[in-house]
């Protein structure tokens, strides 16, 4: 069986499984409901709810229809706190039985300020017992008497005359209202939060035992880490002297490599100047065999000369040469002597001057 009926909604929620807010909120209040606003806000006020189970409140308006209370206890909401759902609908006598199980559907709809009511077969739930209470207005179906109490005597309505909606009727009801706690209730919150923090104690304990052995073993791993760094910086240390010495061997070397180049360079031009110099020094030592033979025409020298200082020059030279060679020699000499005494001093200078050379 399913229908609509106008209704009333205070919750954290606008559906049964949507997302929490923090605080209460007053999601729709349906006009055909304003004649019965004093009734609904006091019902709210008055009424406390704890437990698992439905709570339904119930208020004959007429002999056609009633006011339909159901409270129920939610989930944790954003904070971790249990919330309480209040719906108020107005129903049929007829519809009546069908929902006092309190699991029935009722899906708001804000737009139309309405529920889609679904009621279940009430064989398959248990059925909620009816309670009595101090006014006699108000029918109580609920599993637990426990789940519900009223701050005082219920409230009595006053007589069902039509009123013209005021501003309070648009007020947020969770404003000013408070829960009362029984001294049970008291008694088990503080014994669950002294487990609670003996828990905590235990915990915090067992983790600050296993932080302090943490915390020595990174201490003893960090002095390692310490010498370590202290052995490295000293081979670090001995490999930049060793790089020095190093460097300034390369150095010496490079100096080294700079000199052989050069010298390199200048023992070739030093062989091809004593490459000249026994060239002339056998040409001097051929002429120096044959100083008393008549010139050749073709020799080199000669025609150097000859070019140089002409021919008859050259003939008054070596004559002049000749007789001052004769008159040179000591006594007891002869010119053969003198002679062979020169030529060896050529042929022992020019076995100097090849010895010399590579």
């Amino acid at each position: 069986m399913s229908f609509r009926c106008p209704g009333y909604l205070n919750a954290k929620s606008l559906s049964e499984g949507g997302d929490c807010r923090e605080d209460y909120v007053e999601w729709f209040f349906n006009p055909v409901l304003s004649q019965y606003r004093h009734l609904i806000d006091a019902v709210y006020r008055t009424m406390q709810y704890r437990g698992d189970d439905p709570v339904l409140l119930v208020c004959d308006i007429s002999a056609e229809a009633c006011l339909l209370f159901r409270f129920t206890m939610k989930s944790q909401d954003r904070k971790g706190r249990n919330h309480q759902r209040c719906e108020v609908m107005m129903v049929n006598q007829s519809d009546k039985p069908a929902l006092l199980n309190g699991e029935f559907n009722a899906v708001p709809d804000e737009d139309n300020k309405e529920f889609v009511v679904d009621s279940v077969n009430g064989a398959a739930m248990p059925q909620c017992e009816r309670h009595r209470v101090k006014n006699e207005v108000f029918n109580v179906y609920a599993r637990n008497t426990k789940a519900y109490w009223f701050k005082s005597e219920a409230p009595t309505p006053k007589p069902l005359a039509r009123q013209s909606p005021t501003s309070d009727s648009k007020r947020p009801i969770n404003q000013g209202r408070t829960i009362d706690r029984s001294k049970n209730g008291e008694r088990i919150m503080c014994k669950v939060l002294l487990a609670l923090l003996i828990v905590l104690c235990v915990l915090g304990g067992l983790n600050y035992f296993q932080s302090t052995s943490e915390i020595e073993q990174l201490r003893n791993s960090l002095r390692i880490s310490e010498d370590e760094v202290a052995k490295r910086r000293t081979e670090i240390e001995d490999l930049r002297k060793e790089n020095g010495r190093l460097q300034k061997e390369i150095n010496k070397f490079d100096k080294w490599i700079k000199t052989r180049s050069n010298f390199e360079l200048n023992k070739v031009q030093l062989k091809i100047k004593f490459d000249e110099i026994i060239k002339n020094f056998r040409e001097a030592e051929n002429l120096w065999a044959h100083i008393d033979e008549t010139p050749n025409p073709t020799s080199k020298v000669v025609k150097e000369m000859a070019e140089r200082d002409g021919v008859s020059r050259s003939r008054n030279d070596v004559g002049k040469g000749a007789g001052m060679e004769t008159g040179s020699f000591g006594r007891g000499q002869t010119k053969g002597d003198g002679k062979k005494k020169e030529k060896g001093m050529f042929e022992t200078l020019g076995e100097k001057v090849e010895s010399i050379l590579p």
